[in-house]
């Protein structure tokens, strides 16, 4: 359970974003963390998970959905392993689509959830990934 929101995040999303693979750090390639900390992508989760049925390519299909702060998630037991677990960034980009401006921005948001949780966000790291990614 997070506290923060009253929410559980469901096993298979837990598993997903305590994982571990490549990545690049500023000494270069090494295999860490891939989400540090565990929130740090996603925010803390605003639902529970639950399970609808999805039609994906005219199949309907068994898929587990949990919405975070800033993305939602999705398991897809029929997909192939390394694509069962899926995010959207559907959260800022949502309420800017809705109300026509920015919720705020990014690297505010990891700051504030970090504040939360007591841990620190190095803030220029956010930058750069906000820069690769936008």
């Amino acid at each position: 359970m997070v506290t923060a929101t009253g929410h559980r995040v469901a096993s298979v999303f837990w598993d997903y974003l305590n994982s571990s693979g490549a990545i690049v750090t500023p000494d270069g390639p090494q295999t860490g963390r891939l989400f540090d900390p565990w929130f740090y992508a996603t925010g803390y989760p605003i639902t529970e998970a639950y399970w609808t049925q999805v039609k994906l390519k005219d199949i309907y299909s068994d898929v587990l959905i949990q919405c975070f702060e800033r993305r939602c998630l999705t398991y897809t037991p029929s997909n192939d392993p390394g694509w069962r677990v899926e995010m959207g960034n559907v959260g800022q980009h949502y309420y800017q689509w809705r109300y026509g401006v920015p919720l705020v921005a990014s690297a505010d948001a990891a700051r504030r959830t970090a504040a939360l949780s007591g841990q620190s966000i190095d803030t220029a790291a956010v930058r750069r990934l906000l820069r690769i990614f936008n």
